[in-house]
């Protein structure tokens, strides 16, 4: 399942969740940048981890991003400490500075 990066600009409210069906066969969900990143996306996220199994994958953890030389703007990891702190559960990292990037490569 793809959670889209895309903003519809409609709202969401929490009965939006109790009739969400999730797609089958979903393996992983994999937390990235996504400059449109919103509750819906989240919830949904927590929703396949937690009640499908699906393995939780993060591609860096990094707090901060540098967007210019005088500007610093959240990273990856301040959406992924989100999706970890409600779940309990610590993702899967494949990029930097996880050692497993590397020896996937070698």
């Amino acid at each position: 399942a793809v959670v889209s990066t895309q903003s519809t600009g409609e709202g969401c409210c929490f009965t939006d969740f109790t009739d969400f069906v999730p797609e089958k066969n979903v393996k992983f969900v994999v937390g990235a940048f996504d400059p449109y990143f919103n509750y819906a996306k989240m919830a949904k996220a927590f929703i396949y981890i937690r009640e499908c199994g699906a393995q939780y994958i993060a591609t860096n953890l990094d707090l901060r991003f540098n967007v210019s030389k005088e500007r610093i703007i959240p990273g990856t990891g301040s959406v992924i400490a989100g999706l970890t702190e409600s779940l309990g559960v610590k993702p899967i990292v494949l990029g930097k500075p996880s050692p497993l990037m590397y020896e996937m490569i070698s």
